[in-house]
C-alpha cells in the first residue's frame, strides 16, 4: 500500500496495525415474539349473553430481522366456573385493528385453531410490533338451558397462547420461523357470561360534614342494569371507621330524596339480628352487612326481599345513620365492600335455602358466606316470591366499576 500527502505530494511512510472487527452473522430468517398487550382487557370481565364481537384479548406480536407473516395460531382455553368454549361463545374472531381477518365457530370445549392466515396479518420488523385482537360472540343465557340455550350463567373461559403455538414465515426469506426463533406467550382475562350484568359507580355526597343528627348521609352509589335484562340486588356491605363519633341506626335507602324513596332496612322482624349485623372482621374496621326488608312481613320466599333494577335503567342508593358525639376533629370513613374472588356459583343468597318455604333462621351474615355484595341476573326468568328460592345469585367479584374496597367517603367535623 502506498500513500502521498494530499497537499505536499510527498510519499508517506505509513504504519499499519492489524485489527479484527466483530463477528457478524447473517440471519437466515426472522424471529417472532408474542406477549399480552398492555391494552388487553383486565376489567369488565362479566359479559352479557347474546353480545357480538366483544374484545376478550389483545396480543402484541413483534418481528425482528425481517417482516413476518402469521400463518396460523392456536388458542387454548381455561375453564372459569366450569365453562366450556363452545357453550359460552358461538363465534371467535381475529382482528387486525378494525379489519376482521378470521372467524371460527367453536366445535370443541377446549381449544380453537386458526389456519391459512397467509398474508392477512403481517408484522413489520422492528421493536414496535403489531396488535392482534381476539373477539367473541357470546351465547344467549336464558332460563338456565330450559329453552334450549346452552350457556350457563356465571360460567366462562379465558384464552391463552402457549409458546410455539403459532405458525409464521419470513416475508423476505420465505422460511418458516423455527421453534427456536419464537418466544413469549399470551394469557387473557377470565370472562364469564350472564343474562344481564350490573355496573356500579360511587356518587358524591351533598355534604361531608360530620354533624350530630339522625339520617346523616354516609355513602352513595348507583347501580345500572345492562339493557339485556333486569338485575336483582340482594345484599350490600360497608366498612366503617370512626374517631370519637359514634354511628347507630343505619339505613339503606333506594332512590333517596325522590318520590320513589324506599327504606330497605325498615323493621320487618329481621332487625337487628338478621337484616343488619355488625362484626369485627380483623381489619380494624366495623363491617356492616345489609339484607333488605321493606315492610312488616318476612319478605318473599327464602331470605327476604331483593330489589330489582330494570333493564337499561339505574337506581341510586344511600347509606344513612344517626351520628352522635361528633366534635371538632371527629372523622368517619365509610367504604363500600366488593369481593375478591368468585364464590360457589350460582348459589342461594344468605339466609335462603330452597328446602323450606319462608325465611331461614339467620344468626348472622358472614362476609365469606355468599359475598359482601350479592346480585342476580334473574336468568331463570322468575321474580318476586321464587327468585330467592332459586340458585341464581352471585357475589361482587368482577362487577364493572366495583373495587374490592371502594375509595372511602370521609366525613369530618
Amino acid at each position: 500500500m502506498t500513500a502521498t500527502g494530499a497537499t505536499t505530494g510527498n510519499t508517506v511512510t505509513e504504519t499499519v496495525s492489524v485489527s479484527e472487527g466483530q463477528t457478524m452473522t447473517i440471519a437466515s430468517s426472522g424471529t417472532l415474539t408474542v406477549a399480552t398487550d398492555a391494552s388487553s382487557p383486565s376489567s369488565g370481565a362479566l359479559l352479557v349473553g347474546g353480545a357480538s364481537k366483544v374484545t376478550v384479548g389483545e396480543l402484541r406480536v413483534t418481528a425482528l430481522n425481517e417482516n413476518i407473516d402469521i400463518t396460523g395460531i392456536h388458542l387454548d382455553r381455561t375453564q372459569v366456573n366450569g365453562g366450556q368454549l363452545n357453550d359460552e361463545f358461538s363465534m371467535v374472531y381475529l382482528f387486525d385493528g378494525t379489519t376482521q381477518i378470521a372467524a371460527i365457530a367453536p366445535t370443541t370445549t377446549a381449544e380453537i385453531t386458526f389456519e391459512n392466515l397467509d398474508g392477512k396479518f403481517v408484522i413489520p420488523k422492528g421493536s414496535t410490533g403489531k396488535k392482534l385482537t381476539v373477539k367473541v360472540d357470546t351465547q344467549d343465557v336464558t332460563n338456565n338451558q330450559g329453552d334450549g340455550n346452552v350457556a350457563d350463567s356465571g360460567d366462562g373461559v379465558s384464552f391463552s397462547v402457549a409458546q410455539d403455538k403459532y405458525q409464521a414465515k419470513g416475508v423476505s426469506s420465505g422460511t418458516a420461523i423455527a421453534a427456536g426463533s419464537k418466544s413469549g406467550t399470551f394469557t387473557g382475562e377470565a370472562f364469564t357470561v350472564y343474562r344481564s350484568v350490573p355496573t356500579w359507580a360511587k356518587l358524591s355526597l351533598s355534604s361531608n360534614t360530620l354533624v350530630n343528627s339522625s339520617g346523616v348521609p354516609l355513602f352513595k352509589f348507583r347501580l345500572t342494569a345492562d339493557p339485556k335484562g333486569d338485575i336483582g340486588f340482594y345484599k350490600a356491605s360497608f366498612a366503617l371507621t370512626t374517631t370519637t363519633a359514634s354511628v347507630t341506626a343505619l339505613q339503606l335507602l333506594e332512590e333517596p330524596n325522590t318520590g320513589s324513596e324506599v327504606d330497605l332496612t325498615a323493621d320487618g322482624g329481621r332487625l337487628p339480628n338478621i337484616t343488619l349485623v355488625s362484626s369485627t372482621d380483623g381489619t380494624g374496621e366495623h363491617a356492616i352487612h345489609i339484607l333488605f326488608q321493606t315492610n312488616s312481613g318476612l319478605g318473599f320466599g327464602n331470605g327476604g326481599i331483593f330489589r330489582t333494577v330494570a333493564a337499561g335503567t339505574s337506581k341510586t342508593y344511600e347509606l344513612r345513620g344517626t351520628v352522635a358525639n361528633s366534635v371538632t376533629g371527629s372523622t368517619l370513613s365509610v367504604a363500600f365492600r366488593g369481593d375478591s374472588q368468585f364464590g360457589v356459583l350460582p348459589a342461594y343468597p344468605d339466609c335462603a335455602g330452597g328446602a323450606t318455604v319462608g325465611d331461614q333462621a339467620c344468626t348472622g351474615i358472614a362476609d365469606a358466606a355468599k359475598g359482601k355484595f350479592v346480585w342476580s341476573d334473574l336468568h331463570w326468568g322468575n321474580s318476586s316470591s321464587t327468585a330467592t328460592n332459586t340458585e341464581q345469585w352471585f357475589n361482587g367479584f368482577r362487577v364493572s366499576g366495583m373495587p374490592v374496597t371502594s375509595t372511602a367517603e370521609l366525613l369530618t367535623r
